[in-house]
């Protein structure tokens, strides 16, 4: 009976556990070190994807498989605004903005209307 009441301790103590690593996993994840946040202008100026630094074609690789750049474009504080679209369908596309070292920026929301 010792033995009993002993395993189901250990038991719920390992769903516990697992249960809390899960959660720290789930958290880490979302949190991503490298990206900044910083308020964005909307002054930014068409630029040739080739014009793009290597630092942001070599982030665009590593972090957005099966993406491509199909527009580029360079705003003030060298912040760059890149539309990506997937290969397989290029109407689907995302907006993205990097610095020039490659960190992504997320850009603060305006709250002013």
């Amino acid at each position: 009976m010792k033995k009993l009441a002993i395993m189901a301790v250990v038991a719920m103590g390992m769903i516990s556990f697992s249960a809390n690593a899960q959660e720290e996993k789930t958290t880490t994840e979302t949190m991503d070190p490298t990206t900044q946040t910083m308020q964005v202008n909307d002054n930014f100026e068409k630029i040739d994807k080739s014009q793009l630094p290597q630092a942001v074609k070599d982030a665009i690789m590593t972090d957005m498989d099966g993406m491509m750049v199909k527009e580029a474009y360079v705003g003030e504080d060298t912040v760059y605004k890149i539309v990506v679209a997937l290969m397989t369908d290029d109407t689907q596309t995302k907006t993205v903005y990097a610095d020039a070292e490659g960190h992504w920026i997320k850009p603060k929301k305006d709250n002013m209307n």
